[in-house]
């Protein structure tokens, strides 16, 4: 019995290390074929070119990129570009909703989610894609008051509710100051009344119907949103944005 017991452990062992073997072989081809791939790819189209012939741009993915090779040394990669969203429910964007809205380009009531039983994501992880061709990795938050100093730095858009103690203890001196160094953000449904506060502050101010009719609708605000987005990155926080050529 001892004999059978050693030579079927050591069939399974080398079943195992042929296993093995076949997996190191398969990944070494998917690496070549990946080679292969991006040694293939045409050059870059000049950004003139009509969007319509990159199907890809202005389009977000949930689907985590690829993991790319190893930066080369002492290039450290990108850092992830932070949106902070309003906490209340009663907010036409929150946590709630903002994965349909920003990956799809679908409004759905937060408080309907919430009674149909759906749980708050507690972040929203997505990348999008923009119509030059350049992509930035996004998190979205809620809660700001525990970012560090450094995290503020990749802060690239605040949604704001339209009342002033959203911003309670975060560190800027004012409002004003606040959408100087930050692009704000304010969506409602048309049905809503216009916010005051927000009349006054400089922040891009969206409406967008909520009726299923008008999807449209709410496409053309989230396409806007993205080229916000894009052109105050661009200007204010471009350590955020990973061009075409970086995309390794």
């Amino acid at each position: 019995g001892m004999v059978l017991g050693v030579s079927s452990f050591q069939s399974v062992t080398h079943i195992l290390e042929a296993f093995k073997a076949q997996q190191k072989a398969l990944e070494r081809e998917e690496q070549k074929a990946r080679r292969d791939r991006s040694a293939a790819k045409p050059p870059p189209q000049p950004s003139s070119s009509s969007a319509s012939s990159r199907p890809r741009a202005g389009s977000s993915s949930s689907k985590a990129a690829p993991p790319a090779s190893a930066p080369p040394a002492g290039k450290a990669p990108k850092p992830v570009a932070t949106i902070v969203v309003p906490a209340a429910i009663t907010s036409a964007v929150n946590l709630w909703n903002v994965s349909q809205l920003l990956r799809e380009k679908r409004w759905i009531s937060p408080v309907e989610l919430k009674q149909s039983g759906a749980a708050k994501p507690a972040e929203i992880k997505l990348e999008h894609c923009f119509e030059d061709g350049s992509r930035a990795r996004f998190l979205v938050i809620e809660n700001a008051n525990k970012l560090s100093e450094a995290e503020w730095r990749n802060v690239a858009c605040v949604i704001v509710q339209g009342a002033a103690w959203q911003f309670k203890g975060w560190p800027f001196k004012s409002e004003a100051d606040l959408f100087t160094k930050v692009l704000g953000v304010h969506m409602r449904t048309r049905d809503e009344t216009p916010n005051q506060l927000v009349k006054s502050w400089n922040v891009e101010k969206y409406a967008f119907s909520k009726e299923k009719v008008n999807q449209h609708d709410v496409a053309v605000t989230v396409s806007s949103f993205w080229q916000a987005v894009h052109k105050s990155m661009t200007v204010q926080k471009p350590h955020l944005l990973m061009k075409p050529h970086q995309l390794s």
